[in-house]
């Protein structure tokens, strides 16, 4: 299991403090988990978007040449 950096929740969240973080988690729904030293730990499953919802390329579009 992948955890997210504390500069990648930071991102996340837009916020330093850590009890800022954890409440913005928890008030989007984010599953995380809470550290002893009240840090929040994100899995990056936790993000994870289904297949229907991905923006990217059509790859079914693409015909190979012979």
């Amino acid at each position: 299991m992948y955890l997210l950096t504390e500069a990648e929740i930071e991102r996340l969240t837009g916020y330093k403090q850590k009890s800022a973080q954890v409440r913005w988690l928890q008030s989007n729904g984010v599953r995380h988990y809470v550290r002893a030293d009240g840090r929040p730990n994100v899995p990056s499953s936790a993000l994870d978007i289904p297949k229907e919802t991905r923006v990217g390329p059509n790859l079914n579009a693409v015909r190979r040449a012979g």
